[in-house]
């Protein structure tokens, strides 16, 4: 049982819940054109989720450019599909949701389009959402892609208060005999927390769980987390960096309102594996031995 709860107040782990991009209202009457370009903004949103680089170079007029929020360019529809079927073999789980805030009408074969984008989930890095300006050409009676800009603006986060730990997001376990421990980690609010949940079973039977939130206190001005687990047990934790990982220093109760504290030690392994280690364990003022270094495995591991 201890070592369960030890557990729950150790792992700090790291793709977010993306705040939803809106569709504004339209304007009160649309050309014919500018519904048609508003009708093939969604179709590359369509064309991008279903994760076929073909059917987004369908999109494209033949010398397009593209130039993405690096500053990178990309010229020619083949090229610019190349990029994308790269794009789609490394994130095969991307989607993608715009929202078109203007369209302008240039002449009777080029319109402009300017909006915004978000990818769930959300890549690595600082939150922001994505905005753009394509320019349509109209060829063969279909509004095709000629020229898009694409611009990164950061959304307020405190996650650069937590990007140490962006590596941790995902899956991951550990196992010994019938005994395994799975936690998956996922960002929220605009990665300004962390959420990991966990599950302990034995034989295949679950025997604890629970749900850990890291973020920043405000308060405190450090790094923290709030875990409770399934036996109506919860703590706070005070993380602060050491070496490879962190170190975190837990106060809480198990569900009997017996009181715990303990120190919990993380370090990075490699990009697919974690160390984990409870010491300095207390359960009702009764000093419990130091738990024995668990190495936990990514569950897909990364390239």
């Amino acid at each position: 049982m201890i070592p369960q709860i030890a557990l729950v107040l150790a792992l700090a782990d790291l793709v977010g819940a993306a705040e939803p991009v809106n569709e504004p209202a339209p304007a009160k009457s649309q050309s014919a054109d500018e519904q048609a370009v508003r009708k093939a903004a969604q179709d590359f949103d369509a064309a991008f989720n279903s994760g076929s680089a073909d059917k987004i170079a369908a999109l494209w007029t033949a010398d397009a450019e593209y130039v993405d929020e690096d500053g990178r360019r990309y010229e020619g529809r083949d090229t610019i599909k190349k990029e994308y079927a790269e794009f789609f073999a490394a994130n095969p789980r991307a989607k993608i949701r715009s929202a078109t805030d203007s369209v302008r009408l240039v002449n009777g074969t080029t319109v402009i389009e300017d909006g915004r984008a978000m990818l769930d989930p959300p890549p690595a890095g600082a939150p922001g959402t994505s905005r753009y300006t394509a320019v349509y050409v109209l060829k063969d009676g279909k509004w095709l892609l000629s020229s898009v800009h694409d611009m990164r603006v950061e959304r307020p986060s405190n996650y650069h208060q937590l990007d140490d730990f962006e590596w941790l997001i995902g899956s991951w376990y550990a196992e010994k005999g019938n005994m395994r421990i799975e936690t998956k980690c996922r960002w929220l609010a605009n990665k300004s927390f962390i959420e990991r949940t966990y599950v302990v079973s034995d034989g295949g039977l679950p025997t604890s769980s629970g749900l850990q939130i890291i973020g920043w206190d405000p308060e405190l001005q450090q790094l923290c987390s709030w875990t409770f687990s399934s036996d109506a047990g919860h703590a706070k934790n005070v993380w602060r960096p050491q070496g490879a990982g962190w170190a975190s220093q837990s106060s809480g109760v198990l569900g009997d309102g017996t009181k715990t504290t303990g120190v919990t030690l993380l370090r990075r392994v490699d990009d697919n594996t974690l160390g984990w280690k409870s010491t300095d364990r207390t359960v009702g003022g009764v000093r419990l031995p130091d738990l024995q270094e668990v190495m936990l495995k990514r569950s897909a591991a990364k390239p």
